[in-house]
Order: C-alpha cells, then sequence, then structure tokens
C-alpha cells in the first residue's frame, strides 16, 4: 500500500492533477488484500488508448464465461474477489460490459517492415494487434466482453506494478484463436 501511494503521489509531483480526488478517496479506503487483487486484475486486464494516451477501454476479458460461476477463479480471481473490487469503486458495478476492438484487427501484411500497424491494444505492459488471416469483415464490430475498470481504477492501474500471469495470458490468446485472431506482440 505505501509502494502504490508513493506512486500516485510522485505522479503528482511529476504532473500535478494527474490523479483525481475521487481516485485519491478509492486510494485511501483500499486494504491490503484489496490492492492486492486489484494487482492481479491489473496484470491481467487489457486496455485500449488512443494515441494522446486517453484510455478508451481497460477490460478483463471474460472469455464468454459466467461472472456467478467462478470463471477467473484458476487465474487467482473469485467471484467475491470481483464483488470487493466493485464496492471500492476500482470496477464498474455492472461486472459484465463489452467493447469494440475491431480497430486493432489487421492482416499479416500489416507485420511487413514499413507497413502501418493497426492500432494495438495492451497486455502485460506491452502492445499487441490481432492478425487475421484470410476473409474478415472489417466494418463489422469485434466485442470483448469482460470486467471493466471505474475512471479511478483506470488512473492506479497506471501505478500498478504487473505480475506475469502465464495460464491467463495463453488464455487469452486461446480465446482470440477461437476467434480466428492471432494475438501478435509488436
Amino acid at each position: 500500500m505505501q509502494e502504490l501511494w508513493a506512486r500516485v503521489l510522485a505522479g503528482e509531483v511529476e504532473k500535478p492533477g494527474s490523479t483525481s480526488v475521487m481516485t485519491l478517496g478509492v486510494l485511501r479506503n483500499l486494504d491490503q488484500r484489496t490492492a492486492q487483487l486489484f494487482k492481479r486484475l491489473c496484470s491481467m486486464a487489457v486496455s485500449l488508448s488512443v494515441p494522446e494516451g486517453h484510455c478508451l477501454d481497460h477490460r478483463l476479458v471474460s472469455f464468454g464465461g459466467n461472472f456467478s460461476g467462478n470463471s477467473f477463479q484458476g487465474f487467482g480471481i473469485r467471484f467475491t474477489d470481483l464483488l470487493d473490487l466493485s464496492e471500492h469503486g476500482l470496477i464498474i458495478s455492472e461486472l459484465k460490459t463489452q467493447s469494440d476492438y475491431r480497430v486493432c484487427i489487421g492482416l499479416p501484411g500489416n507485420l511487413v517492415p514499413g507497413r502501418q500497424l493497426p492500432p494495438p491494444f495492451m497486455f502485460q505492459g506491452q502492445r499487441w494487434v490481432l492478425i487475421r488471416d484470410g476473409e474478415w469483415d472489417f466494418e463489422k464490430e469485434f466485442w470483448v466482453p469482460g470486467s471493466a475498470l471505474t475512471k479511478a481504477g483506470r488512473e492506479l492501474s497506471k501505478v500498478v506494478e504487473l505480475e506475469p500471469v502465464p495460464k491467463y495470458a495463453e488464455a487469452l490468446k486461446g480465446y482470440f484463436a477461437e476467434k480466428g485472431l492471432d494475438m501478435v506482440q509488436v
């Protein structure tokens, strides 16, 4: 908790006003257990931002699972943990929402040096795109379901030190593969 506070305060010194008063209130009310759960969630979440850095979406992808059925338990987060994170104002209370990630989809030709890549999404502090080999309707939405972070959660996620979660990373790649997309680091 001290480390989290230190990072938030360092960010405020570097760029005053970068953390909202609401986020500081959320941070003030966090206990150690909830902070650890949030670190775990952030380590598994994907995010989509515009080039100016504004976050459009930040979520824990559900792979279409049933939230009330403990679909994340195998990754260290139980349904009751999601409720706790929601009560602390870190994820939105509607646990299953979705966001359109079609802008992250490209063709294999996009990976050739000198060709423009589709806008990437972030996972584990790395940039990723989704590559489709073959036919794809780029006008059609590509909805990614899951639990979205609140504004306070998005602000705090910037200072969380991510931990590797290889089992979840493989499940995420498998989820996209089932949709006919390869998750490629760029």
